[in-house]
């Protein structure tokens, strides 16, 4: 076979892709922090949402989890919300088979480290540290009703949600099912 077209509206690479139960729309998300919705039988965008819920709770959390002592307050504070964007990458999405809610997986990856005592954030180790936030869409109101970290040093490998997203399943790298 041959591709049909191409959806063309991401600046940075696409690391999720998923198509409605009708077959007639696709959901793709990636490192550019855009979530779009494409009208599968044309090409064209429907619509484009951003993270931008993500991006508060994920600050909110690398504050909690930052320890007081050695520098990690200022470590957390000197990230700016540019640099925080740029580390955040879509990696799952699930959509309702109604076709109205989606979820989305983010993950943030830094490899921070206290300049007062060079040593890393929560003891990690010279590794990145993942912090993963779930994001629940109302894609008919194009808005965001829930996010919620869903933990350090841990990813989003799947999801599934329910119809009418009353329930939504959450597997990780770490074997976890939320």
């Amino acid at each position: 076979g041959q591709a049909l077209c191409l959806l063309e509206g991401h600046k940075k690479s696409v690391t999720i892709v998923k198509i409605c139960s009708d077959s007639k729309y696709a959901i793709s998300g990636g490192e550019d922090n855009l979530i779009i919705y494409w009208d599968l039988k044309t090409g064209k965008l429907i619509k484009e949402l951003v993270i931008k819920e993500t991006y508060i709770t994920t600050r909110k959390y690398l504050e909690y989890i930052a320890p007081n002592d050695g520098g990690w307050k200022e470590v957390i504070d000197d990230i700016s919300d540019e640099q925080l964007r740029e580390k955040i990458i879509i990696s799952e999405l699930a959509i309702s088979p109604d076709g109205n809610w989606l979820a989305t997986g983010s993950s943030y990856y830094t490899n921070l480290y206290s300049s007062n005592s060079y040593s890393y954030l929560a003891g990690y180790g010279p590794k990145l540290i993942p912090e993963t936030v779930f994001e629940l869409w109302n894609l008919n109101e194009e808005e965001s009703v829930a996010c919620f970290p869903v933990g350090n040093r841990d990813i989003i490998y799947s999801m599934a949600l329910s119809l009418n997203a009353k329930y939504c399943a959450i597997g990780t790298a770490r074997g976890q099912l939320y």
